[in-house]
């Protein structure tokens, strides 16, 4: 086998895999399907306001292999959620106290979607009293 073969099998190998990595047509059809059945089980909700869909969906871009619960899930179980968050900025806490991070680097790391998110749909306060 000559090189010219060679780099043509390798090619056509690469261009396999890239086609057998990308999901079929039906998959992303079920992806939307879901999608939307999920996103009017959340909109006839009366508890969620437009801002909560807004930054839902400003946090799933930033966290998109984050399994981020939608507004709904955090309302019916806002105990649960809050402790959560609680966890969420204790670690924060934790890694600055332990790095060395001054006030402003803890406010640059509780500044993010997820925060904010969280924050809105809990209604908590956007940044922890100690941290001001």
């Amino acid at each position: 086998m000559d090189r010219r073969e060679e780099l043509r099998q390798k090619l056509r190998s690469k261009i396999n895999e890239k086609r057998q990595k990308q999901p079929s047509k039906q998959e992303i059809q079920r992806i939307k399907k879901d999608i939307t059945k999920e996103y009017n089980e959340v909109m006839k909700d009366d508890r969620i306001k437009p801002e909560m869909i807004s930054l839902y969906t400003d946090a799933m871009r930033a966290f998109p292999k984050a399994n981020m619960p939608n507004p709904k899930v955090i309302l019916d179980d806002a105990e649960h959620y809050k402790k959560e968050y609680g966890k969420y900025v204790l670690n924060i806490m934790t890694q600055a106290k332990i790095n060395g991070w001054g006030v402003e680097k803890i406010k640059d790391m509780l500044n993010n979607t997820y925060t904010r998110y969280m924050t809105n749909v809990l209604d908590l306060p956007s940044l922890p009293s100690f941290v001001k």
